[in-house]
């Protein structure tokens, strides 16, 4: 049950007044009521527990120790009444302001008007609490509580005082982030679990392999750079603890890779405080490794298989039979001549990168290294000269700025050599692995390869001169397994001034990967993983709202559901957004909702995958009612196709992942056109339970969510409830049921076997009147 009743809530309709208590800077409450009535509360022995108003419970039942009387004047005429919604496809709560006019008069002597404002005591911005009173209660512990917020707005005439009285909402007015550097930049707010990614001089990891080079970063402001860029960081961060790591990378752009820097916080475990936030640093030339497999061989260039050159990042990927190779055959036939010369050249497409590799460091640098696994087999050469073979060579060259010949006829001159082995006359050689520096960085620099890397294997045999011209003949099949780059790159300083300074005042953030903020509520610990963790977390950060679990409505339940099943997030701010907007966005992503209830406590819900008896607060039927009303749901609102993109990039206004799914049957029975009714959501925070089917458990994941609210026209109930002993116990939320014994109608075809959430309640002096919306079958 939602609202738990007094004892004297036996009847279906009471003799009914309201009492409204406007609390004031003295410490105290005016009381105000519909008619004059006096109402009284219990104090017990240790003077800080009463009947609980917050929540609706007694403290440790015994006889108080004294009962104290306040009188409540009945000047109120009239009311808006008190209403709440839930708005289930924005899984959005809604409690509207509360309006009273009242007579103006006199309380102890003075007008109502001037007590108000400008009298000894403050009423503005203060709490309002409203009871209804059922039958004359006199105590208040007989009366339940139903609204609880704060007196914004008064104003009169000589007769009549009119109140304006908004819901508790702590985060009014509030933005985030707030921390902000002497620069007046804002440290972030950052929620969830990230990744801090792993490739440096001596540990060199591949571009393409994921697990080295995630996207589970964020960014950070650079606030000022000198021989640093100093960045704002959410929290004390150490590189000496798991998780919490100061270290910052560098977004290269072209090859959409996050890499680590080499320079970080120069001492290991050392942040320092610009003003409330934290900062970390790292040197201003940005130095990183890495390792890239080319983008691909431009034409076959008489290879079998010239894929298989650049196929994986497997290091062992050697002349074991289980690898994949390109091969080609390096025979050169029988030739007269004196020397016979085989050449192939072989272009690989290469990536841009945002600085050139690194031509000054004189330890751990890689500078711009190829790295080529290969083997020739069965290689020897032949002559009719019997003196044997004068000289023969296999070697590798950077071809890359030496002309542009044709693969096919190679005529330019060698260009940096790689690799060389002596090939003698008989023999069979075989070279298992080259790693050479190219010295080619300064190249580099200035043309960037744009004709892509050009790699010459050269075959090259050499008879000897006396005995007349020789007859040579070379075989062999060259194996060529890897091509790979390792790369230092950096920011040059040597470069001209203006240059270097352009290229350091251009880069506006840098990406983190050290998780986000901890609990900071009551109960929890360690950093918050989920979205529910944050929700509250950021009603306690920076709201000031906090409660036990306990005291939370439904805590449990949605623990359950959205933490230890993880609904994981992963989101950041760096510029003002308000509070509100960002806790109703983790709402709809990750699928609950949560409001201050009646008595000014907090409750979270979400719609169960199933319902039972034990769920269902009342059960109404046709006695209990008035003013039956059955409609459908919206077809606006239908849900039969959805595009969902999510993982937030940390550098680019776009996803890292996109999902979709469609229920061709709905479609069909809705007559629903090709082009029509496809959803597209693009989430910023939730990072997993995406993915399933339109129709799958509802809680499964967001898609099956929403799609089991949204997939089919949903049956909405409006009535009246006249039996004040469930239209009372009720808060939208609430499970209900219609007994189908005693309705006079079907709810269009069903014979209300269905569970009902209620969506909208509207109390007004003895009537409430409730919506409720199907969100299960019985």
């Amino acid at each position: 049950m939602s609202i738990s009743l007094p004892t004297t809530f036996t009847k279906t309709a009471h003799k009914e007044n309201w009492l409204v208590q406007l609390n004031h800077s003295g410490g105290s409450f005016t009381g105000l009521a519909f008619y004059d009535t006096t109402v009284g509360t219990a104090v017990w022995e240790d003077n800080t527990t009463n009947w609980e108003d917050e929540h609706d419970v007694w403290e440790d039942v015994e006889t108080p120790a004294y009962t104290t009387s306040s009188f409540y004047h009945g000047c109120i005429t009239s009311t808006s009444g008190i209403r709440d919604s839930l708005n289930l496809p924005q899984q959005k709560a809604q409690t509207g302001n509360v309006s009273f006019t009242c007579a103006n008069l006199k309380i102890g002597g003075t007008d109502l008007s001037e007590l108000l404002i400008g009298g000894s005591n403050n009423y503005i911005n203060r709490s309002v609490k409203i009871y209804f009173q059922p039958d004359d209660a006199t105590s208040l512990g007989a009366c339940v509580q139903i609204y609880q917020g704060r007196l914004i707005r008064v104003s009169h005439d000589d007769a009549t005082v009119d109140l304006e009285i908004t819901a508790q909402r702590p985060w009014d007015g509030i933005t985030i982030p707030q921390d902000r550097s002497t620069r007046g930049s804002y440290h972030p707010v950052v929620y969830g679990t990230f990744s801090i990614n792993s490739s440096s001089h001596s540990s060199t990891k591949y571009l393409e392999d994921a697990t080295n080079f995630k996207k589970h970063l964020f960014p950070v402001p650079v606030d000022f750079t000198n021989f640093n860029f100093h960045c704002l960081a959410h929290k004390t961060l150490d590189n000496s603890t798991s998780g919490q790591e100061a270290t910052l990378h560098y977004y290269e752009k072209d090859v959409d890779t996050f890499l680590p820097l080499e320079d970080v916080s120069a001492s290991a475990s050392t942040t320092y405080v610009s003003t409330t936030g934290h900062d970390i640093y790292t040197k201003y030339d940005l130095k990183r490794h890495f390792k890239f497999k080319p983008v691909a061989t431009l034409g076959t260039h008489a290879f079998t298989n010239p894929t298989y050159m650049v196929d994986d990042t497997d290091d062992d990927d050697d002349s074991s039979s289980t690898n994949t190779k390109a091969t080609k055959d390096m025979d050169t036939g029988s030739v007269t001549a004196y020397t016979v010369d085989k050449k192939n050249d072989t272009t690989f497409n290469m990536p841009a990168f945002s600085d050139m590799p690194d031509k000054t460091s004189t330890s751990t640098n890689h500078g711009f290294t190829v790295e080529v696994r290969h083997q020739a087999t069965g290689y020897y050469n032949t002559t009719n000269q019997a003196a044997g073979i004068h000289s023969g060579y296999y070697a590798l060259y950077d071809q890359s700025f030496t002309g542009s010949d044709s693969p096919s006829s190679p005529t330019t001159s060698d260009g940096a050599e790689i690799g060389k082995i002596s090939n003698p006359a008989t023999s069979t050689t075989s070279l298992t692995e080259t790693t050479s520096s190219l010295n080619s960085a300064t190249a580099y620099a200035s043309d960037g390869y744009p004709d892509g890397f050009i790699l010459r294997w050269r075959r090259y045999i050499q008879g000897n001169a006396n005995g007349g011209t020789p007859t040579l003949q070379g075989y062999g099949t060259l194996n060529i397994w890897d091509i790979r780059f390792k790369v230092t790159l950096k920011i040059d300083k040597t470069n001209t001034t203006i240059d270097w300074n352009n290229r350091i005042s251009s880069i506006k953030e840098l990406y983190c990967g050290a998780d986000g903020l901890s609990k900071s509520y009551s109960g929890g610990s360690g950093d918050v993983a989920t979205g529910l963790e944050a929700h509250r977390d950021l009603l306690k950060r920076f709201a000031g709202f906090d409660a036990a679990d306990d005291d939370i409505y439904n805590w449990s339940d949605a623990e359950t559901a959205r933490v230890t099943d993880a609904w994981n997030i992963r989101w950041w701010a760096n510029k003002p957004k308000k509070l509100i907007n960002v806790l109703d966005q983790i709402q709809r992503e990750f699928c609950f909702i949560g409001k201050f209830r009646h008595d000014g406590s907090y409750g979270y819900w979400h719609v169960k995958d199933s319902y039972s008896s034990g769920d269902v607060a009342t059960t109404l039927d046709k006695n209990d009612i008035t003013g039956l009303k059955i409609s459908n749901s919206s077809f606006d609102d239908l849900l039969t196709s959805i595009v969902v993109n999510y993982e937030k990039h940390p550098a680019e206004n776009r996803y890292i992942s996109t999902t979709s799914e469609d229920n061709s049957t709905r479609r069909t029975t809705y007559n629903i056109q090709t082009e029509e009714n496809i959803k597209e959501v693009n989430l910023d925070m939730l990072v997993n339970n995406v993915t399933g089917d339109l129709d799958d458990d509802v809680n499964d994941g967001f898609i099956p969510y929403y799609g089991n609210m949204l997939l089919d026209v949903k049956t909405i109930v409006n009535c009246t409830i006249v039996n004040n002993t469930k239209g009372y116990l009720l808060e939208t939320g609430d499970i209900i049921k219609f007994d189908p014994s005693s309705m006079d109608v079907k709810a269009f075809s069903n014979n209300w076997t269905k569970y009902f959430m209620v969506t909208k309640i509207n109390r007004t002096l003895g009537k409430v009147s409730i919506e409720a919306r199907e969100v299960a079958y019985d």
